[in-house]
């Protein structure tokens, strides 16, 4: 069963919440065995607790990389024990290095079943693309070809410009988008008019300039395939909300466009490629 958004988010905070219990118990437990005050002791592991209030804080839509995540419980250790060996009194009462060392491992902890429960939730939402973009392949979608090289271009462009008026709504403003991101992906429109210029002579076409502005189609459209994390990087991805999508770029850009627009994204791009391949194919003999 996949789980949605929402139980997905219960199941967070629901683990987050009974980890926040196993860490107060054993705050008690120590403060009652040592007999130390409870406010030294909930200081002394702090760097746990602060760990899974972030923990917490990833779910609730801050969007940040699994380096930086992991790296969080070390930086929080770190900043324990400046600031401890800078106090007398802590100094006094902690055992601060094997508290910093407590500290990361809870903490680690913590995260390898954050990320256990992730990865089994993304689990059958990855394996549901990969079935439905095996099925994209299996089933042609031109039953009746256009028979020459204008009418070749005119699907293309025609695919082309729908899939960039997705890409301009999907990675909009309010998404977190900008004109930098969208060009990164999006199909130049000063393409379709070298095509037109190299169609100045229907008869005698220029072939080869024409296979090389063909390539530039055929390498945006390849692209989308990628995850956006390899196409966008993580300037990018870290300012995108408000999008049902992988909140770490790790999914497939076609897929995000699919789930985040109401147009038929997947049938302009299987029609872009297909008129591709088939305008090579024809340009090539």
């Amino acid at each position: 069963m996949v789980l949605t958004k929402s139980k997905e988010k219960m199941l967070f905070e629901g683990f987050s919440i009974f980890m926040l219990i196993v860490l107060f118990f054993i705050l008690v437990t120590t403060a009652v065995n040592t007999s130390a005050p409870f406010y030294m002791v909930l200081f002394g592991f702090a760097p746990t607790l602060l760990t899974i209030i972030i923990g917490l804080l990833i779910y609730e839509e801050i969007v940040l990389s699994r380096t930086i995540i992991w790296l969080t419980p070390f930086v929080l250790a770190a900043l324990f024990l400046i600031f401890a060996n800078g106090d007398r009194i802590l100094r006094e009462n902690l055992d601060i290095a094997s508290l910093a060392a407590i500290n990361i491992l809870f903490s680690a902890i913590y995260l390898a079943i954050f990320f256990v429960l992730l990865t089994l939730l993304e689990k059958p939402v990855k394996e549901k693309i990969i079935k439905k973009t095996q099925q994209f392949v299996q089933q042609p979608i031109i039953k009746s070809s256009p028979l020459t090289i204008k009418e070749y271009i005119s699907s293309i462009e025609d695919k082309s410009k729908a899939l960039n008026f997705v890409i301009g709504r999907v990675y909009n403003k309010y998404h977190g988008g900008s004109k930098e991101l969208r060009e990164i992906i999006s199909i130049k429109p000063d393409w379709y008019n070298e095509f037109s210029e190299s169609m100045q002579n229907e008869e005698k076409p220029d072939k080869k300039r024409m296979l090389q502005i063909l390539s530039n189609f055929e390498n945006k459209l390849d692209l989308l395939e990628k995850t956006e994390k390899e196409v966008f990087g993580d300037k990018f991805i870290l300012s995108l909300k408000n999008l049902e999508r992988n909140k770490y770029g790790t999914e497939q850009i076609l897929n995000v466009l699919m789930k985040n627009d109401k147009d038929p994204v997947e049938s302009y791009y299987k029609g872009a490629k297909e008129f591709c391949a088939k305008l090579k194919e024809e340009l090539q003999k």
